[in-house]
């Protein structure tokens, strides 16, 4: 089952030790956090990773490498430290190597048959 987008908010804030149990979100830290997985979304969809539309559920598969993705553009505008003493940029990094590999398991080159005249 795919994640929402509200329930992928609360996940990447989660992740980056923003929120503990039970403290919502408040409604600016909300709305960055949405308008950071838009900025995320559209750098990897021109680049074709994505098989999903901004507004839809996130599949379970790239669910992680995600929540990686926005979370390091997150932390550091809430002067959050690095998690596990890796830097921010290294962390996306390392993400974007995931989706890479990710996307490239879903592509399937076809063929055109030629046409001899």
């Amino acid at each position: 089952m795919a994640l929402t987008l509200t329930n992928f908010r609360k996940r990447v804030g989660h992740d980056i030790g923003l929120l503990g149990e039970g403290i919502p979100f408040s409604a600016a830290d909300d709305q960055l956090m949405g308008e950071l997985y838009t900025d995320v979304y559209w750098e990897l969809d021109v680049e074709n990773l994505l098989d999903w539309g901004e507004t839809d559920d996130i599949p379970n598969e790239y669910v992680g490498c995600m929540v990686d993705l926005v979370g390091a553009r997150a932390a550091p505008k809430f002067r959050l430290p690095p998690k596990d003493g890796t830097p921010w940029d290294n962390a996306y990094q390392q993400a974007m190597a995931r989706l890479r590999r990710l996307a490239a398991v879903r592509y399937t080159p076809t063929t055109t048959p030629s046409t001899y005249y």
